[in-house]
């Protein structure tokens, strides 16, 4: 991939990259979650509950009072058009797509240069080593099509866990937590990153006061914007606590570790020794057993050595996040994206050298075949046409369990790597 290496070649990059999202915002769409967001947003706009819909929003309310918002300026641009409608949902994923690459353009000369700390300098000086990390986020295939092509704003909910990682290397627990509060509104899983920052926390001086600042903007943000719009529209809030019940433990699926037992099943290997495969995943115990992964994640990281800086506390959020991945009963493959966002902005703080490039290549292009064939690829242009998953489906039936299978070993190597990187820090004695 050519790295611009002009600043002018750099603006036609991003112009590019703008253009190219916003030529595919209005007119594709994944038929499942595109159909709820415009549902949710019409529902919204008449002042009801998002979660009265039988196919209603699986997330705390702020996405869906983004998508009533959406509905009401798209009716005042263009009343009935749907196309304004969906372009309009897909503003902040494309916004949230652009912030991440300047980001990366203006934090890695200054955390190379001063060591993964931050000083008043920060976003300022010689942007061009980080042009080349930008790039790779901004023309990734995977990226592209999880994101606006999709419909999906995990990228929203990194660019808030890269924020919360700021925030904390500099010791602005109440934002932090205020921006933590915020990823957990849009997709509830980046609770999980609790278990990265208190450890990180407790290293720190003040760590009491510290940890009680994080908690009270967590608090207060938490309030804002998951609690206080069942109080001011007077919303039934039993629709929202089902579906915290269910994210918690949901069944086996996705791009899962334990979801493979399923994929094995479509492909007609219904048992493994006296494993049935199809009724052995669905324990609850099996579902919940990313809880306590997290927590003894949570006690080695806490058994290390940590310095104040920003490599490693986005180290320790990504080795939270791969241990979830690993053991989560359900890991949707638009997930995969905070972590390779996690992975750039490690590589903004240290090396991203050629291995770490075809670490990201590989792990891109292993859940981009995932979501071709899951999907499948042809369904993306259901705003426009509803194709039938035809062939694409039935050969995903073949291939989805190797993929599925390939994916979680390079988990699973990344996760060593990484624990292996954080355990050679000094311990305590």
């Amino acid at each position: 991939m050519s790295i611009p290496k002009s600043k002018h070649s750099w603006i036609f990059l991003v112009l590019f990259s703008t253009i190219l999202r916003l030529c595919f915002a209005p007119f594709t769409g994944h038929p499942y979650d595109l159909n709820i967001w415009m549902e949710t947003g019409q529902y919204v706009a008449e002042g009801r509950s998002p979660y009265e819909p039988e196919n209603h929003l699986g997330y705390p309310p702020l996405w869906g009072l983004w998508c009533g918002l959406s509905y009401l300026l798209s009716n005042s641009i263009w009343a009935g058009n749907k196309f304004v409608y969906i372009l309009a949902i897909k503003i902040p994923i494309i916004a949230a797509d652009l912030a991440i690459a300047w980001m990366l353009v203006a934090l890695t000369p200054s955390l190379r240069r001063e060591g993964s700390s931050f000083s008043e300098s920060s976003f300022s000086g010689d942007a061009s080593s980080g042009r080349s990390l930008a790039t790779l986020f901004l023309l990734n295939p995977y990226v592209l099509v999880v994101g606006v092509i999709w419909g999906m704003m995990d990228n929203i909910a990194a660019l808030l866990i890269i924020l919360v990682t700021i925030a904390l290397v500099k010791g602005r627990d109440l934002e932090a937590g205020a921006a933590l509060s915020l990823a957990i509104a849009l997709k509830l899983y980046p609770v999980i990153f609790l278990f990265a920052a208190f450890p990180y926390l407790a290293k720190q001086a003040r760590r009491r006061a510290r940890a009680l600042r994080l908690l009270v903007g967590l608090g207060l943000s938490g309030f804002v914007s998951i609690l206080a719009p069942f109080l001011v529209f007077n919303w039934y809030i039993g629709g929202f606590l089902s579906v915290l019940a269910d994210q918690t433990s949901r069944k086996p699926g996705g791009i899962s570790l334990i979801g493979i037992s399923g994929l094995l099943y479509d492909f007609g290997i219904h048992s493994i020794g006296p494993f049935n495969l199809q009724s052995a995943p669905q324990l609850v115990p099996l579902r919940l057993i990313w809880i306590p992964a997290v927590c003894l994640t949570m006690v080695f990281i806490a058994r290390t050595r940590l310095r104040s800086s920003f490599e490693d506390v986005v180290r320790i959020f990504a080795f939270v996040y791969m241990i979830w991945i690993l053991t989560a009963s359900w890991v949707s493959e638009q997930n995969v994206e905070t972590l390779l966002i996690l992975l750039l902005f490690q590589g903004a703080a240290s090396v991203f050298g050629r291995a770490q490039r075809w670490s990201y290549g590989l792990v891109s292009a292993i859940v981009l075949g995932f979501v071709i064939f899951h999907v499948p690829a042809t369904s993306f242009l259901y705003p426009v046409y509803a194709i039938e998953p035809g062939s694409l489906s039935r050969l995903g039936t073949r291939v989805l369990p190797w993929i599925a299978m390939a994916f979680a070993v390079y988990i699973a190597v990344e996760a060593v790597r990484t624990g292996s990187k954080i355990r050679s820090n000094r311990r305590f004695d």
